[in-house]
């Protein structure tokens, strides 16, 4: 079985608990989601990791993630933006 994105993924989580499913589509199983779902939630907390530690030090994170943006107590720069 191939690996989805995880939008696929959370996607047919919400599906599944709703009953509606797409022509043709198989469900995934929580046994082939779980790797998936810790995938992200791994992410997830290193992106939060990385902020707080930012936030917490006074110092200005720089990546390239515009998701940054969504904290407005980070410094934050993305030394990829054309200026």
């Amino acid at each position: 079985m191939g690996k989805g994105s995880a939008l696929e993924v959370l996607s047919g989580f919400g599906r599944q608990k709703s009953g509606v499913r797409r022509q043709n589509e198989r469900r995934i199983t929580q046994l082939h989601a779980a790797p998936i779902v810790e995938a992200l939630c791994a992410a997830l907390q290193r992106y939060l990791a990385d902020c707080a530690f930012a936030i917490d030090q006074g110092a200005q994170l720089c990546s390239g993630d515009n998701d940054f943006a969504r904290f407005p107590t980070l410094r934050w720069k993305n030394p990829l933006a054309i200026r």
